[in-house]
């Protein structure tokens, strides 16, 4: 595999990373706000580690993509 084709592979699982991570920061901002339905109405206090989880998974995948070896 060329170094070319995998810093665009890895530019894109990091993009695809932080994309999920914003999305998780604007959920959470629109249900405080009354926008939209609240992320513990869906998933329930036990269950808050899911999206969590996802924010997190993806913060640390965007910073796997974005790094510089």
């Amino acid at each position: 595999m060329q170094r070319s084709s995998f810093l665009k592979i890895r530019f894109f699982m990091g993009s695809i990373g932080l994309m999920a991570a914003i999305l998780m920061l604007v959920w959470l901002i629109t249900s405080v706000l009354g926008l939209t339905v609240s992320i513990i109405d869906i998933f329930g206090m036990e269950g808050i580690r899911i999206p969590a989880g996802i924010a997190i998974g993806g913060l640390v995948l965007a910073a796997v993509g974005f790094n510089k070896f």
